[in-house]
């Protein structure tokens, strides 16, 4: 038998209502708002096991109006079976990771001939010399871990990451000499002390760059701001970008229950020490870029993508893109969780501020 069961609130954002909802019982789904009607989306039912079966009517108040966009629905998920620091929970994360892995030669993809203004705006794009690198340090960093670990899965599965950021690295290099951006000297590799540590800081700031940067890539491909298959090149690194950090998030919780620090205070405490690190870090360049008129790598550029840019409009960009890339994975998984909520503590409280208050906010933190 077929029962919807929902629980939800709805935060109205001017021209976008973001719903938060308790689902269950919920494969396939048609629902309606008001009078919209809102297709099957594939995000629900990947998150939803098969067997169950049902359709999901939401209903809403008549004081509230606009169109829910699907993919910002905050989901909970059924709880897994699955128990975190297991075997099974490692042979899953590892081997959905391997099994993801998709072969290319940068060189190969079908970069486009662009015409004057593309070129132009491609090279306006400050970023371009710290995301290579970013990437390349990140290949130093995960392939001196690699070296260390003695789980032969485990193994596998970094070597694999190591490899494909070490492609990223290729790939920038190859779009910065095909189209001549100009670039500084590149910077010289540094090997860490400690390869765990510093693989750790960096999952954790991937996780953070990650997320940001699926916003600012959905705002630049709403405004057009290159030709679309210029944004199917940068989308195989979006998505590899997100198998790395849903990786990481189970990779890292295995490592803390193996040492007996496997408690969810102890596991959220700890991220909540790492993010800090990371937003430093994220600072530090900000602060450099500003000083050297340098570059930048994940979000304080957004501007150049579109006028009007607004944080309000970045972080609802942020959480519906990380929501709909989040849907491809097999619903046992850890997935990041930390940026998300803060992302919509603060679209909450960013929301109760008056008005003038919010444009004042808007233009001091772009000045």
């Amino acid at each position: 038998m077929d029962l919807p069961v929902v629980a939800f609130r709805l935060l109205s954002m001017g021209d976008r209502d973001i719903v938060t909802c308790k689902l269950f019982h919920l494969p396939n789904y048609r629902s309606f708002f008001k009078n919209a009607i809102l297709p099957h989306h594939k995000m629900l039912s990947s998150l939803i096991p098969d067997e169950l079966s049902s359709v999901l009517f939401i209903k809403l108040l008549d004081k509230f109006s606009g169109k829910i966009n699907p993919a910002m629905l905050r989901i909970w998920r059924p709880k897994s079976t699955m128990k975190i620091g297991s075997s099974a929970h490692k042979e899953l994360f590892c081997r959905s990771f391997m099994e993801t892995h998709k072969e290319y030669d940068p060189e190969q993809l079908s970069w486009p001939d662009l015409d004057g203004s593309a070129l132009a705006r491609l090279r306006l794009i400050p970023f371009w010399e710290e995301a290579l690198n970013t990437e390349k340090q990140a290949a130093a960093k995960v392939n001196a871990y690699v070296a260390t670990i003695s789980d032969p899965l485990l193994r596998e599965a970094i070597a694999l990451q190591g490899l494909e950021e070490a492609r990223h690295g290729q790939l920038f290099q190859f779009m910065i000499q095909h189209y001549g951006i100009e670039t500084s000297a590149n910077s010289t590799v540094e090997l860490p002390d400690n390869s765990e540590q510093a693989f750790i800081d960096f999952g954790y700031g991937e996780c953070l760059d990650a997320f940001l940067g699926f916003g600012l890539f959905k705002i630049a491909r709403k405004s057009d701001f290159l030709p679309e298959s210029m944004f199917t090149i940068f989308d195989l690194l979006m998505h590899e970008e997100l198998r790395h950090i849903v990786f990481f998030v189970n990779w890292i919780a295995y490592l803390q229950v193996s040492q007996g620090r496997g408690a969810k205070l102890f596991r959220s405490m700890n991220s909540l020490w790492y993010y800090g690190r990371a937003v430093q870090r994220l600072l530090d360049t900000v602060i450099r870029s500003a000083d050297s008129k340098g570059q930048n790598f994940s979000a304080t550029e957004a501007s150049v993508f579109m006028d009007g840019f607004s944080w309000e409009i970045l972080l609802s960009d942020c959480l519906e893109e990380n929501a709909r890339r989040m849907s491809c994975f097999d619903h046992k998984l850890l997935q990041p969780q930390f940026l998300p909520t803060l992302a919509q503590v603060a679209l909450t409280s960013f929301k109760l501020l008056p008005k003038r208050l919010r444009r004042i906010e808007e233009k001091n933190s772009f000045s």
